[in-house]
């Protein structure tokens, strides 16, 4: 096992980052805490299977966030930890609140929302891809039934020529 401190620079605080680290900490078998610090940077101490093990982590925290609701994280310094007990990975809130468990759920509902918010705009996206599409293969059939028509309108014009040539 390796023991080590993480400190993630970028736009990474009051996005609920703390909670989706957590997450991704638990979801990993990785035991640790994340804190906000006072520089607006995030630190996580973990303790990782191995550097492979720690490879992976430091991926799947790594977010490119596009918006303000979004983290984007810009860097990751890595430092030996000196041995210490760290248990089953949780938010260090420190003294910013007075029940850890709503502040959880907070972040937590936070990063849903934000990750439902994603997914409407790319249904959104596609769905004006395929409107647009739509509206191009619309304009393909009227203007084949515009020259239908004119078909149409020369052939019955031929019949009744074609008639009337008969009557004589």
């Amino acid at each position: 096992m390796i023991q080590k401190r993480l400190l993630i620079k970028g736009y990474v605080q009051g996005i609920g980052y703390r909670a989706f680290i957590c997450a991704t900490a638990r979801w990993m078998k990785i035991n640790g805490t994340v804190k906000n610090l006072k520089d607006g940077s995030v630190e996580i101490l973990c303790e990782c299977r191995n550097d492979e093990h720690l490879r992976k982590f430091k991926k799947e925290i790594v977010l490119s966030g596009t918006d303000q609701y979004s983290a984007h994280v810009e860097e990751i310094l890595v430092e030996d930890l000196p041995k210490r007990e760290l248990g089953y990975f949780d938010v260090d809130y420190g003294g910013d609140v007075t029940n850890k468990d709503i502040a959880t759920k907070i972040d937590i509902g936070s990063n849903v929302m934000r990750t439902m918010n994603s997914k409407i705009d790319s249904m959104n996206r596609n769905i004006e891809t395929r409107f647009d599409t739509m509206g191009q293969k619309y304009d393909t059939i009227g203007k084949t039934l515009i020259k239908l028509e004119g078909h149409f309108i020369r052939l019955v014009e031929a019949l009744i020529k074609e008639k009337n040539e008969k009557k004589k």
